[in-house]
């Protein structure tokens, strides 16, 4: 078996973004055949571990990369879904079908050793400037 060992396929290999964006429509499939998409979100959202301070520290981590985005009306045009009104952190399950897309059209952002969809990264952005 010329360099191949027994047992192992030389069938190319399932690329990282293609696994990620398996995974993130999976996940999304589930959330939604259960129809808890909200159900799924503030359970986490209100969790212990992720407060409004941890999103908007990570928001501060995306704009420093990105300063041309620090603008909080800008971001919250780029929302779609969210009212401008409201705190977006109270928002954030309305951006779901947003960053699933994000995912499957590989618009993802490292942050802070985080990979995230775009529209997750700006919402952080916009909570970082008091949206």
């Amino acid at each position: 078996m010329h360099g191949v060992l027994a047992g192992f396929s030389t069938a190319p290999r399932v690329k990282r973004r293609q696994f990620l964006r398996v995974v993130a429509t999976t996940a999304v499939a589930c959330t939604v055949a259960a129809g808890g998409w909200t159900d799924a979100f503030a359970s986490t959202s209100r969790s212990s571990t992720v407060t409004t301070r941890d999103l908007a520290a990570l928001g501060k981590d995306y704009l420093a990369a990105h300063p041309r985005e620090a603008n909080k009306a800008w971001l919250l045009a780029q929302l779609p879904g969210v009212d401008a009104t409201a705190p977006v952190a109270d928002q954030l399950a309305k951006l779901l079908p947003e960053i699933a897309a994000d995912f499957a059209a590989d618009r993802v952002v490292a942050v802070d050793g985080w990979v995230i969809a775009r529209s997750d990264a700006r919402a952080v952005g916009a909570i970082a400037l008091g949206a």
